[in-house]
């Protein structure tokens, strides 16, 4: 199973058991403080050649191994929703600010990332943590990135009707596309073009729009889920398979992908290329 998959008690939690999902708070208006998130919900993506129109995605990160982060378009508003309210409620310095929390690894938390209008929090797990230099890596549950951050800009979650939210983002692979000359990961120029093309919509203009289907039959019962993936070209108002682009351009080449390797868990990548461990 892999690492965002990981059954915790608030997977095996029966109707009469949701208190073992909750520590006491101190704050009633708040609501409970959440030990852990819940692991994003399969997607149910079309199948290629279904004839069923395709699912709109939005990325948001790219790691190592060529996994996509990405959330349905659909839930963008959702997601906005959500960044909107916890900047409300933890945007001031000391809300909810507990400086004797004693962190653990997989904890759910919330996590200060500066932007460039203001910095906004976001719900994240604690991948690592360093007490000599007070300082974790977390994850974001609802965008697939990660970063090093001081204990300070950390914060317990607490419920506010978000607890129940399963995560946003999730895993997805161009089917057919691995690294070159038999490499196990991707080397950092090309998952920095496909972050740009894909995230900051730098693809040919301006890649506004990109859609995928599931190219496995069968029910999809984890993550990541292989995919084709076509993105606009609004120079030219065409879409374009691609993971065929990045084969066509030398970034990659035609290869099944094994959903199972090891290097699809969640943190791999921390290991590889990011020097956190």
């Amino acid at each position: 199973m892999e690492e965002d998959e990981v059954e915790s008690p608030a997977a095996e939690t029966t109707a009469g058991e949701e208190e073992d999902y909750f520590t006491d708070a101190p704050d009633s208006a708040a609501g409970q403080i959440v030990k852990w998130w819940l692991p994003p919900s399969v997607p149910d993506l079309p199948d290629v050649g279904s004839g069923v129109a395709e699912a709109k995605v939005k990325v948001t990160f790219v790691d190592d191994a060529g996994q996509i982060y990405v959330h349905l378009s659909t839930e963008r508003r959702k997601l906005a929703d959500m960044d909107s309210f916890f900047h409300l409620k933890y945007g001031l310095e000391e809300a909810h600010r507990n400086d004797d929390v004693k962190w653990s690894v997989g904890a759910a938390c919330m996590v200060k990332f500066a932007d460039l209008c203001h910095d906004s929090w976001f719900r994240a797990r604690i991948l690592q943590l360093t007490e000599a230099t007070k300082r974790a890596v977390v994850y974001r549950i609802d965008y697939g990135d990660f970063k090093e951050v001081p204990f300070c800009d950390l914060r317990q979650a607490y419920d506010y009707g978000y607890a129940s939210v399963p995560a946003m983002a999730f895993r997805i692979v161009l089917d057919d596309v691995v690294p070159v000359a038999g490499a196990e990961m991707f080397n950092w120029p090309e998952l920095e073009l496909m972050y740009d093309q894909l995230h900051f919509k730098k693809f040919k203009g301006s890649a506004k729009h990109i859609k995928v289907w599931r190219t496995r039959g069968g029910v999809a019962d984890g993550f990541p889920i292989p995919v084709k993936m076509e993105v606009l070209d609004s120079e030219r108002d065409r879409f374009y398979d691609y993971g065929e682009y990045f084969k066509a351009n030398s970034y990659a080449t035609a290869g099944r992908v094994d959903t199972t390797a090891a290097k699809f868990r969640q943190s791999a990548h921390l290991e590889e290329n990011y020097g956190y461990v």
